[in-house]
């Protein structure tokens, strides 16, 4: 797609682009920008490359660049289409312009500044504004509300927000853009570095969602009680007896399920008493009797939720440093430390914290011991004592832990082994 004073040469592409690399004469120059775009798999394909051109044209031709777009599409349910815009303008004669000019720094006096190279000081100054990074915050927008009136107009219900999880108010770690390589390597079976990261980031989003559904069902589960002690009459204005508050807040439901079926009372009736039977065990096993005690609780679960979406964060990066660091066969003492470290840390044991220094010397022990042999082993346990974690799965974790702790045992037995013989 061609700006008006564009050359009509340039509509075959092998021509475009390589004029566009006959005039860079810089070896570190920017041939050109490229904007991938995820497609609406609602949309046809005649559709899709409606969406795509006219977006092409409001944002990148009218400003005169030249657009050159291709449709990818494997079957995998990834579509999306590359864009490659010129960096260069073109003048009304259709001849490539400068994107930028220099201009001489001036000192405080209104002189140039002559630097130890006998060359005054320069500075470079864009002549088009295509290089600001509001760019790209406006560039997304826009695809973002260009495709959902597309995806209006053919009745979809679906919507795409540019936004962060963040700038949304999503209290969720995003999952990273797939490709088509790693997406048809993950078809066959095979795992990539990006599956794996995507797969351990929903592994933490579901324990964030899992843990705020059980905090906004206390929550209401709070809510009914105090409503219920607000109307009771018979109530002492200060109860703290959950257990009792519970049970009245069961006959409650009772009385307003005796309109419903015999059949119906019968099921619900079972299924309120299991929950409240759940409940008082919880509140019992915790110590909690009182309301405030149970409002001081769901605010520590609020606090943990957010502490492990950080904890995880991080323990997913050391994980990947260290992984990193052992497929380079670089020295890795420094990473498996922090990891560990940072396991003993997230448990929330005190007593653990206290073992810290001992399980650094321990770590750098085996290291140095095995002689770094064992770095398959490690990738691995490393990679299912997270897993375990990330899924609440203590005995998994624990499990994971012991094999670590194996595979370092059985190699050292071989080695002392080996070297009586």
């Amino acid at each position: 797609m061609l700006p008006p004073h564009a050359p009509p040469s340039f509509s075959d592409r092998s021509t475009l682009w390589n004029s566009v690399e006959q005039t860079e004469k810089s070896n570190n120059s920017q041939l050109a920008r490229e904007i991938e775009l995820a497609l609406p798999v609602e949309l046809s394909r005649e559709e899709q490359t409606r969406l795509v051109r006219e977006y092409c044209s409001s944002q990148f031709v009218s400003k005169g660049m030249c657009a050159d777009f291709n449709i990818h599409d494997t079957g995998s349910g990834n579509p999306h289409a590359h864009i490659l815009l010129t960096m260069r303008p073109l003048d009304e004669k259709g001849a490539w312009a400068a994107k930028s000019k220099k201009e001489y720094v001036l000192d405080e006096s209104g002189e140039k500044i002559l630097l130890p190279s006998g060359r005054y000081k320069t500075r470079k100054i864009d002549l088009m504004d295509w290089n600001r990074q509001e760019n790209a915050d406006l560039w997304r927008k826009a695809w973002a509300d260009m495709a959902n009136d597309f995806l209006e107009q053919n009745g979809s219900a679906e919507r795409i927000d540019h936004r962060s999880n963040a700038e949304r108010g999503i209290d969720e770690i995003p999952t990273v853009h797939m490709g088509v390589a790693a997406c048809q390597m993950e078809k066959k079976g095979i795992a990539t570095e990006k599956g794996e990261l995507n797969r351990n980031i929903q592994k933490a989003n579901r324990l964030i969602r899992e843990i705020r559904a059980q905090i906004g069902k206390l929550k209401e589960w709070l809510a009914g009680l105090l409503a219920e002690r607000e109307t009771a009459p018979e109530q002492p204005p200060k109860s703290s007896d959950l257990t009792s508050l519970l049970m009245k807040y069961l006959s409650v439901q009772r009385e307003k399920s005796r309109k419903y079926s015999q059949s119906w009372q019968q099921q619900h009736a079972a299924a309120e008493l299991k929950t409240i039977a759940q409940t008082v065990n919880y509140l019992s096993e915790h110590g909690i009797s009182t309301l405030d005690e149970l409002d001081a609780a769901l605010s520590s679960v609020s606090g943990q939720a957010d502490a492990i979406r950080v904890g995880m964060k991080a323990a997913e990066q050391r994980m990947k440093e260290l992984q990193k660091l052992i497929e380079n066969g670089e020295n890795y003492i420094e990473e498996d430390i922090a990891f560990h470290t940072g396991v003993a840390r997230c448990s929330g044991n005190k007593v653990v914290e206290q073992l810290v220094p001992l399980i650094d010397t321990a770590v750098m022990m085996f290291v140095n011991v095995t002689h770094r042999r064992l770095t398959e082993e490690t990738i691995m346990t490393h990679r299912a004592v997270t897993d375990a974690i990330e899924e609440k799965d203590p005995m998994g974790a624990k499990s994971a832990m012991m094999m670590h702790m194996t595979f370092n045992r059985n190699m050292i037995k071989e080695m002392i082994k080996n070297k009586e013989k």
